[in-house]
């Protein structure tokens, strides 16, 4: 590299110099010579504020790279997180649980409890049908109940969604059932074929079956339309006969259930 001449260091000062003495002998002149109308004052100005520019400038030029003053980068905005959508409420919980138990029709062998995961060790709710016993396949059933503490308040949520692991087992049934006086008001899905030993699934309430169950009549009721429920006293996961595979008996684990949005 060829070595830097000894006066380069001093050129910004020299033609700071030499222009402002330029400038101003040209400004001197003009301002003696002749009364200035207002264009030729501006002209003037306008050369003292361009000698005031190039000094500014080479002074710049003067100082350090490191010396210069770097505009502060913009912070870069977070990207505006938006609501989860399909937001969850698991009805799983130790504390929303009251008991669980077992409806089941006559000369059937079943049981509705609480049993670890072979997967994960985690706690999963398990129905066991270990004999179905002789009837139609409408008529003989096992239902494990899942009975609140309180009823639980459905706020926004329009569905339930259930992870399921099953032996033996081809459907099931789900169901959510609201008290109301003498009355329960059902809202029930059936899921009758094509579940293979595991599966997730999601169900609107307006996609569910609607009846009324009278508790003093012990009838039901079919409803063609009605609301969606506002609480829920009571969770029902079944199996019929025609869910089994072999028609006699089977496994059923409840993975995760939960209250379930569709944003």
């Amino acid at each position: 590299m060829m070595p830097v001449p000894p006066a380069y260091k001093y050129a910004p000062v020299i033609l700071v110099v030499t222009v402002s003495a330029v400038v101003y002998w040209i400004a001197s002149s003009v301002e003696k010579d002749m009364p200035a109308p207002s264009s030729v004052g501006r002209i003037i100005d306008e050369a003292k504020r361009a000698v005031g520019d190039v000094k500014q400038a080479l002074e710049k030029t003067r100082r350090p790279s490191s010396a210069k003053k770097r505009k502060p980068r913009k912070a870069i905005s977070e990207p505006a997180q938006n609501p989860i959508a399909g937001e969850s409420f698991s009805l799983l919980d130790d504390g929303l649980i009251s008991r669980l138990r077992i409806i089941k029709s006559s000369g059937v062998v079943a049981v509705f409890n609480s049993v670890e995961s072979a997967d994960d060790k985690k706690p999963v709710l398990k129905l066991s049908i270990k004999e179905m016993g002789a009837g139609k396949n409408d008529e003989r059933f096992a239902s494990g109940v899942i009975d609140f503490i309180k009823p639980v308040r459905v706020r926004n949520f329009r569905g339930i969604s259930i992870t399921l692991k099953g032996r033996g087992v081809k459907g099931f049934g789900l169901a959510a059932l609201s008290k109301k006086g003498p009355l329960f008001f059902r809202w029930d899905f059936a899921y009758n074929s094509g579940f293979h030993e595991r599966g997730a699934y999601s169900f609107q309430f307006n996609s569910f079956d609607l009846w009324e169950y009278n508790t003093i009549t012990r009838k039901y009721t079919r409803m063609e339309k009605g609301p969606l429920p506002e609480k829920i006293d009571q969770i029902q996961v079944y199996l019929k006969a025609g869910h089994l595979a072999n028609q006699n008996s089977g496994e059923l684990w409840i993975q995760s259930l939960a209250l379930q949005d569709y944003k």
